[in-house]
């Protein structure tokens, strides 16, 4: 459920099973884009999307996942597997949860995930509120992942963000951190 979210780009995957998108004043702009609900680009079965003007921009952003939740708005994350690296922030795993505020990751080729990026997966849950996801190729994966935090900004084009900083790797870890930059 939310307000204000905002798909555009081309070619633009969501892919899962059990998929739900609700919320009002959805919009979607591209090309190849499917659109479902109130103007939210959707597939599958299960999916839901929740958040307040979440906004998603780019080329081919694939989603995939399984049983991911994605609450909060302002950072990056990645999981089952994925890696988000870089200043101050990595995590990798599976059934991990990343908290924190005024996170942004800047790069091309980004994996990220986080309130209102690119989602995909089963039973997948986005919730957040002024959260950008921009650039182009943004992949984001992960089973069983909880992302939560305030003030996301994800931007690039096909990149890993890396650096220097924390790094926990693992099952059902916590990670918490504020004004993370990569």
């Amino acid at each position: 459920m939310g307000n204000g979210l905002t798909t555009q780009g081309s070619g633009l995957t969501t892919q899962g099973s059990g998929l739900t998108t609700q919320g009002s004043g959805l919009t979607t702009q591209g090309s190849g884009l499917t659109t479902q609900g109130s103007g939210l680009t959707t597939q599958g079965r299960g999916l839901t999307t929740q958040g307040i003007g979440l906004t998603t921009q780019g080329s081919g952003l694939p989603t995939q996942g399984s049983g991911l939740t994605t609450q909060g708005s302002g950072l990056s994350t990645q999981g089952s597997g994925l890696t988000t690296q870089g200043s101050g922030l990595t995590t990798q795993g599976s059934g991990l949860t990343t908290q924190g505020s005024g996170l942004t990751t800047q790069g091309s080729g980004l994996t990220t995930q986080g309130s209102g990026l690119t989602t995909q997966g089963s039973g997948l849950t986005t919730q957040g509120s002024g959260l950008t996801t921009q650039g182009s190729g943004l992949s984001t994966q992960g089973s069983g992942l909880t992302t939560q935090g305030s003030g996301l900004t994800t931007q690039g084009s096909g990149l890993t963000a890396q650096g220097s900083g924390l790094t926990t790797q693992g099952r059902g870890l916590t990670t918490q951190g504020r004004g993370l930059t990569t």
